[in-house]
Order: C-alpha cells, then sequence, then structure tokens
C-alpha cells in the first residue's frame, strides 16, 4: 500500500495521528488480505525531531518504547495525542517496506536537545530492528555527525548479533525468556518478502555530515558482518552520501572499510562532494586491494557514483578506471568533473588492457558481462580559438603599421641628434619594433590564455589512439563483453565523433565486443551516429564509414608530419649553427653566395 502525503503540513501531531489511523487500517485489511506492506511518503511536512522519533517507535513498537532512563524526562508528544491512542496499538508493529520523511528538520538549531537525543536513539534502535524499513531516505533532514553515529551503531548492533532490546530487558535473562520476548517483537503481518531490515539508507543534502558523519558510518561499515555470517552479504545495498560535504578524509575512512570489510556495500553515491584526486585514488586503491583479498568472481562494489567532484581530473580518473578493469566495480560515474584528454586516453588504454586481459581467461559466469562508465559532462572535446575581437584586429594591422612608422622616424631623429651629441635629449619612450610585437603577441596571449593544452587535444581522439595502441599487437578474440561510455555534452564536433566511431569498430572486430557510446548533446553528432554509438552497432555501414574517414585522416596527418619533420631537417642545414662538414664547409656558405 502506497501512501503520499508529502508537503501536506501535517506536523509531528498531524503524522502521528495519520499512523494510528494506518495501524487501524492495517489491522481491518489483514483479516482481507495475507500479505501487506507500506509505502510511506511524507516529505516536506514540517515534522521535527520529537515527531520523527514518536513515528520510528510506532514502527518498532517495541515493549520498552520510552527509551528515557532513570532520572531522565519522557519527552511527551501534545497534550491532544492521547496517551490510551499508543497504549491502543501496542501489540500492532508497522510493517513499512520505505519510509521516506526528507526535506524535514529533524534537527532544527531551536529544537530542544533532549528531543534531538531521543530521536537518535529512536533512529538507532530503528536501523537495528528486524522491522526496519528495506528503505529509509532522510534527505535534506539537518542531520549531522551524532545521528550518523546512532545509525552507525544501530548497524553495528544490527549484524554483529548484539541484541539491544534483550540487553535492555533485565527480566529476561534465561534463553528460554529471551525467545520468548523475541518472538513477541515480531511483527503480526508480514509481506510476501524476505523482511532483512534495513537495506538502502539515503542521507543526501545533509550538509552536516562532512567527514565526522561518514567515518563513522565507515566504522559500523568495517566492523559488521553479512546477516548469514558471510563477507558475500552487503550491510547495506545502497548507501547515498552525495551532497554531504564530504572530503578526501570521509572517502578515505569509507575506503578503509571497503578494503577491511569487502562487499559491505553494493552502491555508493559520493557525487556533489569536495573529494579531490588525493580521495579517489584511496577509493580506487581500497577497491583493488578489497577484491584481491576477497578473492571473489563478482564485483566488489557494483556502481560508485562520485560525479561532480570537481576537484578529480584525468589523475584520479585513471586510478578509479583501474578500479573498473581490475573487476573491482563494474559501473563507475565521474560526470561534470574536471577531466580532459589525459583521462579519456587513460580510459581507452585502460580498456584495451581489458580486452586483451579478458581474451586470455574465460570469464566467469557470477561477473555481470556489462561494465558501464560514464563521464559526460566533462570537457572533453577540442575547444577550438577564439577569434580576435574587432578591437585587437584594428591594433594588429592599422596600429601595428603605425607604431613601425613612429618607430622608423624615432630612430632617424635619435640618430641625426646623436651625430650633434644631442643624443640624450630624446628617451627611450619611442618603442621597438621588437616591443611592439612583444606587445602585440601579449594582447593575442591574453586572448587565448585559457586555451591550455588539456582543452587544445581532442579527448574523443586520444581515446582512440590510447585503445589502439594497447591493441595493436594482440591477436583477434571473441570476448563478449558489453561497455557503455557516457559522453554526452562533452563539446564533441565531427572529428572526435569519427575517432569514437573508430573506436567502435575496432573493438567489435577484434573482440567481438560491443562498445557502446553515448554521444547526445554533442553538436557534431548525426543522429545515425548517435543511435548507432549507443547501441554498438559496430556492423554500421554507417559507423564503418565514419571510421574509415578517421582512419584516412590520421594517414594524412602522419604524412604530413613526416614532410614537415623532413622539411626541418632540411631548413636546419640552411640556418645559422647548422651542422659543418668534416672539411669544415657550411651549406649556409653555398646559399648566401647565391644570392
Amino acid at each position: 500500500m502506497s501512501i503520499d502525503v508529502s508537503a501536506s503540513r501535517l506536523g509531528d501531531e498531524g503524522l502521528l495521528k495519520l499512523m494510528d489511523t494506518l495501524v487501524t487500517s492495517c489491522d481491518e485489511l489483514l483479516d482481507q488480505e495475507d500479505n501487506l506492506s507500506i509505502c510511506l511518503e511524507a516529505r516536506m511536512n514540517g515534522v521535527g525531531s520529537l515527531g520523527a522519533s514518536k513515528l520510528f517507535d510506532r514502527i518498532v513498537n517495541s515493549k520498552d518504547n520510552g527509551k528515557s532512563t532513570e532520572g531522565e524526562t519522557e519527552v511527551n508528544i501534545e497534550e491532544e495525542v492521547a496517551v490510551a491512542e499508543d497504549e491502543r496499538h501496542t501489540d500492532i508493529i508497522m510493517d513499512v517496506d520505505v519510509l521516506d520523511i526528507g526535506l524535514n528538520d529533524l534537527e532544527a538549531e531551536n529544537a530542544d536537545s533532549k528531543e534531538i537525543l531521543q530521536m537518535h536513539l529512536s533512529v538507532q534502535e530503528l536501523v537495528e530492528h528486524n522491522n526496519a524499513p528495506r528503505i529509509l531516505r532522510l534527505d535534506a533532514c539537518g542531520l549531522g555527525g551524532l545521528a550518523c553515529r546512532a545509525i552507525g551503531k544501530g548497524l553495528t548492533n544490527r549484524h554483529t548479533g548484539t541484541d539491544k532490546v534483550s540487553q535492555n530487558k533485565d527480566s529476561y535473562e534465561d534463553e528460554s525468556s529471551n525467545a520468548i520476548e523475541k518472538e513477541q517483537l515480531k511483527p503480526t503481518f508480514t509481506s510476501d518478502r524476505q523482511t532483512n531490515g534495513l537495506r538502502e539508507l539515503y542521507l543526501s543534502g545533509n550538509d552536516g555530515i562532512s567527514d565526522g558523519g561518514t567515518a563513522a558510518l565507515a566504522a559500523a561499515l568495517k566492523l559488521a558482518r553479512g546477516v548469514t555470517d558471510d563477507s558475500s552479504t552487503p550491510i547495506l545495498d545502497n548507501l547515498d552520501l552525495s551532497s554531504c560535504q564530504v572530503g578526501d578524509g570521509g572517502a578515505g575512512a569509507l575506503a578503509v572499510a571497503l578494503q577491511s570489510n569487502p562487499g559491505c556495500l553494493t552502491r555508493l553515491d559520493l557525487s556533489n562532494n569536495k573529494i579531490t584526486n588525493t580521495g579517489a585514488i584511496s577509493l580506487s586503491t581500497a577497491l583493488k586491494e578489497g577484491h584481491k583479498k576477497s578473492k571473489r568472481d563478482s564485483y566488489l562494489l557494483d556502481e560508485l557514483d562520485l560525479s561532480n567532484n570537481v576537484d578529480i581530473d584525468g589523475e584520479g580518473a585513471e586510478a578509479l578506471v583501474a578500479a573498473v578493469t581490475c573487476g573491482a566495480v563494474r559501473k563507475l560515474s565521474l560526470r561534470s568533473c574536471s577531466i580532459r584528454w589525459r583521462g579519456a586516453s587513460a580510459l581507452g588504454s585502460a580498456l584495451g588492457k581489458m580486452l586483451i586481459d579478458q581474451s586470455r581467461q574465460k570469464q566467469s559466469s557470477s561477473q555481470s558481462s556489462i561494465v558501464e562508465i560514464d563521464l559526460s559532462g566533462n570537457k572533453l572535446g577540442k575547444k577550438s580559438k577564439e577569434k580576435k575581437s574587432a578591437t585587437s584586429a584594428i591594433y594588429t594591422s592599422s596600429t601595428k603599421t603605425v607604431i613601425s612608422g613612429i618607430n622608423f622616424l624615432g630612430n632617424r631623429i635619435k640618430s641625426g641628434l646623436k651625430d650633434v651629441g644631442l643624443s640624450n635629449v630624446v628617451g627611450s619612450s619611442l618603442e621597438s619594433d621588437d616591443e611592439a610585437e612583444e606587445e602585440d603577441d601579449t594582447i593575442g596571449s591574453e586572448l587565448t590564455s585559457d586555451l591550455d593544452e588539456s582543452t587544445i587535444k581532442c579527448g574523443a581522439c586520444a581515446f582512440y589512439d590510447a585503445f589502439a595502441d594497447s591493441v595493436e599487437s594482440s591477436k583477434s578474440a571473441s570476448v563478449g563483453l558489453t561497455i557503455k561510455i557516457g559522453m554526452r555534452m562533452c563539446n564533441f564536433d565531427n572529428q572526435a565523433i569519427d575517432a569514437l566511431a573508430a573506436t567502435c569498430v575496432l573493438a567489435g572486430d577484434d573482440f567481438k565486443s560491443h562498445l557502446c557510446i553515448d554521444c547526445n548533446m554533442n553538436k557534431g553528432s548525426p543522429d545515425f551516429a548517435v543511435q548507432d554509438l549507443q547501441s554498438g552497432n559496430f556492423k554500421s555501414s554507417e559507423l564503418t564509414e565514419m571510421a574509415d574517414d578517421h582512419l584516412a585522416a590520421l594517414k594524412i596527418l602522419q604524412e604530413a608530419r613526416e614532410s614537415a619533420e623532413a622539411e626541418s631537417r632540411v631548413n636546419d642545414l640552411f640556418s645559422f649553427g647548422g651542422d659543418f662538414d668534416d672539411d669544415g664547409y657550411n651549406a649556409y656558405d653555398d646559399y648566401e653566395q647565391s644570392y
């Protein structure tokens, strides 16, 4: 049963009344249905720490409902919510499959500290309980490090076999009494799914988490073990820490967890944070070492998202791609980072080596044959030089001519004055021709100062060159791997699309593998090319023709380079400082005498 009451201004009181209604309704529906679970969305409802605490308690509904200890004042809800209603439903435990209370300020600045503490204790017990929601969304709730610490404790208690409920029950010391207590805590109704507690945790948009909160969660992932005491069972299927101000410290803490407890996560989202190459390299190293340690055939991490970490460039990308090609990660997202042609080149080389390795060994059936890497939004295309402005054009033609004329006259005047002993009358304010040229060069350099080597070279061409070089000496083999590459909005022109087509055809012809490249939203992408590249249809006549065009262009370029090198060698012989023959004869002497 799906219920969406988002943006309904329920507040704490309204949300709890809704829960009471749900309990009553579920109690009635159980007479008609054997299987029932709830998906509750209550985003943007003005729910605070108190309402969240009571909501978590209602879902868990343990017999020791209040978490206040002796000497503590128990927190109560508004007087309108009758205590009798709480007691009336204590024998029913809500089977909530999905709980989404994002965009509610659970840790408001003006909130009572006791209420926040109560909420932390409640979320800890919720996470460690068998009846916890499978998916818990706490996006943009103002949570910080203490909330992460509470969630981490819950994960550790659940996956290390620590039973917090039984610890708090001093009256049930023997095993039989504990067994009865646990039986009483089972849900009165269950869904057809196997109840495994919390599997997906979304904490996106909580700026207060930062490195401290991330480290608390990482510590729990490191210490916890799978439900079946098997390292192949992840602690969480999905952990979303996007937009949480996570830096290299938090990334390093997660790296330690991934290496120490391989397979503790299935998907990890660290997008929109402050991670640099340092954090990216830490994660890559940990994943590769953890993959070796686990000796597992399947991927250590199914998906890793580091998109929009703008301080990750080619160095970090090269390290992370290595984690994919070694079999530690299946899907890598690096959208809108600072990756340029060097990163694309590293990707091409790594993919070529991966195909060669796959061709030399039989692929494990337990490992997916689809690998995905998304570099969309990175400026991989070649940025053309900007034309000089009209003002600059005027300067470089008319103005330069005028200045040269003035300098010529100035030099003549200075020469005449020198002959009569008045060389000091005219100063050196007039520019020389060299100075004018230097100033002209300065203006030109200002217009192209942003066109460094990383933006002038084409990432698509570098991608092809590196891929072709890495597989040049290999023999053709049937690998059957599908590689999906995202290159949307990369500023590619027609030449770049031809290079991508050549790479796709080469991978297909030599390795019978589909290199599927999504190059949508690039100005130089014809519609037919977009479709064929996206499907990896290397047998397409259009792609084959584009590939031939690229190879032909490379051949012409190579011939031009060889010709230029030959011409340069000839020019060197006729230039000052050229090489002398053994008899001391200089070729320039003959060249000069002929004129």
